[in-house]
């Protein structure tokens, strides 16, 4: 939908004959549920600029605050028992499943805040309530029964995560917290083995993400507010509700190329029981009401 209202924007421009100051990069992009490939990909070949409009699905409100994402991977392992050994061994053992739930545990529940003051070190940001938060992803744990899906040793069991994270948090940062967590656990039960992985191997250039921000005062998001409220006849919505807990690859534009950044566009994924969905739609009145935003703020910002 967003490429959609952006095509149809810089169309619209071109017929009307207005001629702009400056280029206008129109750019679509694919996987970026891998990632953001496609705009690394870009990035890579050179492509610059002085403002960005990602079209992500925001409901047409403007973004300029969106959270980020960082993956964990945690590989708890133990020496293999089986139902006879010595009080020796038994004392040196702690299933690996066993101890992964010992991290669970300490972490939390899935989709439910981190309280501040507690394990993890962050400021709230107040367009980003119930955040930083997480989610458990994937767990393995090899036996010699059957057959291996990871090629890990049995005596291993990894854990996958992900931490959508607020402006201020980095890599670094939740890397420390983790640290001590872990420290703490292995201060209570001496057996307890654990290496952690962070980013997780393979999501280094993938879902590894800072927050975004761009001030509210910004002319990029003045522009792109006037818009809106033009083309909708209602006062424009500025603020990451619209993107609450999404990352897009606004995030990346911005954390690479240090220009700002807001994320806007058609669509809702929080009319659906579940995302994804295999009914996803957007409205064609969002459509066209999208179309006209974007256009008129690129008129405002490059006319």
């Amino acid at each position: 939908g967003g490429c959609v209202a952006a095509i149809c924007a810089l169309e619209a421009i071109v017929r009307s004959g207005t001629h702009l100051r400056g280029d206008v990069l129109m750019t679509p992009v694919i996987a970026h549920k891998l990632g953001g490939a496609g705009t690394r990909a870009l990035l890579r070949h050179g492509i610059k600029a002085d403002l960005c409009i990602n079209m992500e699905h925001s409901n047409n409100t403007i973004a300029n605050v969106c959270v980020g994402v960082v993956m964990v991977r945690l590989i708890c392992s133990a020496p293999e028992l089986f139902f006879r050994y010595s009080p020796e061994a038994r004392a040196a053992y702690i299933n690996p499943i066993e101890q992964q739930m010992e991290i669970v545990r300490r972490i939390g529940p899935s989709l439910t805040p981190i309280a501040p003051g507690g394990w993890m070190t962050f400021t709230p940001h107040s367009e980003l309530p119930g955040f930083p938060t997480h989610t458990f992803d994937v767990m393995h744990k090899e036996h010699y029964y059957f057959k291996s899906a990871t090629g890990r040793s049995t005596r291993e069991c990894e854990l996958t995560l992900q931490f959508r994270t607020v402006p201020g948090q980095t890599v670094s940062t939740v890397k420390l917290d983790i640290e001590r967590l872990l420290a703490r656990i292995k201060q209570e039960h001496p057996a307890f083995n654990c290496v952690l992985e962070i980013p997780a191997s393979g999501t280094e250039q993938t879902w590894n993400q800072v927050a975004m921000v761009c001030p509210s005062h910004h002319p990029l998001v003045g522009a792109l507010a006037e818009g809106q409220a033009l083309a909708s006849g209602q006062p424009a919505i500025v603020g990451a509700n619209g993107r609450l807990g999404n990352v897009g690859d606004g995030n990346i534009i911005q954390e690479v190329l240090g220009i700002p950044t807001v994320q806007y566009g058609p669509g809702d994924i929080r009319v659906y029981k579940e995302w994804p969905t295999p009914d996803e739609r957007v409205r064609l009145s969002d459509l066209v009401t999208a179309a006209k935003a974007v256009a008129h703020a690129t008129v405002r910002l490059c006319g």
